[in-house]
């Protein structure tokens, strides 16, 4: 059974949310991500994140970089994610001890979904059939940076998805 984790840094991004527009120069509809300018960003991050964890360069995930390579998931997947979100200097930990405010857990989860697949752990997001994530504020430490903690894990037959 394959299980990895990894670390990603840099700001979650939510993905969902669209912004419905018309082209000034073709007149012609579009819909565009609201996070747009923070969320390319952060799938990157995540992507190459997990083209590290998997053994692989991330600027050239089809070179020989020696490591051992984790294959590609083509079973069930479980994913565990803790986000760690900058706390605004105005919120103290006694008014918001948990980010209960945007961005939406699911939105960021969402976020990561496609990064993953991109990166050769899973084939399609629609393998995922158990997922785990929290929100927190992280801290001043390097293990508390802004980012997430992800792991990956096949499900083997017969477990037990709660």
């Amino acid at each position: 059974m394959t299980s990895y984790g990894f670390r990603v840094y840099g700001i979650p991004a939510p993905q969902g949310s669209k912004i419905p527009g018309v082209s000034g120069k073709t007149g012609k509809m579009f819909v565009r991500e609201q996070s747009g300018k923070t969320l390319a960003p952060w799938r990157e991050a995540v992507k190459r994140a997990a083209l590290i964890a998997r053994g692989l360069d991330p600027d050239n995930p089809a070179a020989d970089t020696g490591a051992p390579c984790v294959d590609t998931i083509t079973g069930p997947v479980r994913i565990t994610v803790n986000f760690l979100l900058n706390r605004p200097a105005s919120v103290p930990v006694r008014k918001r001890p948990f980010p209960s405010v945007t961005p939406d857990l699911d939105k960021l989860l969402r976020g990561i979904g496609d990064a993953l697949r991109e990166a050769g752990v899973y084939k399609d997001d629609a393998q995922i059939c158990a997922i785990a994530a929290t929100k927190s504020y992280g801290d001043d430490t390097p293990e508390g940076s802004p980012g997430a903690w992800i792991v990956v894990s096949e499900v083997s037959a017969g477990a037990k998805l709660l």
